[in-house]
């Protein structure tokens, strides 16, 4: 019982000390936790609207900022980045040329051949 006593007043005394925050009592520090939430109170009131714009305009500056460097990062992407075509537009033309010209064209010069004889 008495381990349980030297516990209990070792863990009471603990909270007497943590909440004191930072101050000599805990009186003393609800007042400044009043005096603090007056004073916040007072410039909400005074400059709440002014504020509340300001940090608008500045979300709303922010936002378009990034969206702006994402939009010229995508376009420095597609422009400098993304693989030139003409190289594989050539070879694919070139194939179908050569199939088209080597290969079947004479076939179809065989077979109209054969048919007009």
């Amino acid at each position: 019982m008495e381990v349980v006593a030297v516990h209990l007043r070792e863990t009471v005394d603990e909270l007497e000390e943590n909440s004191k925050f930072n101050h000599s009592s805990m009186r003393e520090a609800l007042h400044s936790l009043l005096n603090q939430t007056n004073r916040a109170t007072e410039i909400i009131q005074k400059d709440g609207p002014e504020m509340i714009s300001a940090l608008t305009d500045r979300y709303v500056t922010e936002t378009v900022e990034i969206v702006d460097d994402y939009v010229d990062r995508v376009i420095n992407a597609i422009q400098n980045e993304v693989g030139y075509c003409a190289p594989l537009s050539t070879s694919y033309n070139a194939t179908v040329v050569a199939i088209c010209d080597e290969v079947v064209d004479p076939l179809n010069g065989f077979w109209a051949s054969i048919g007009w004889c």
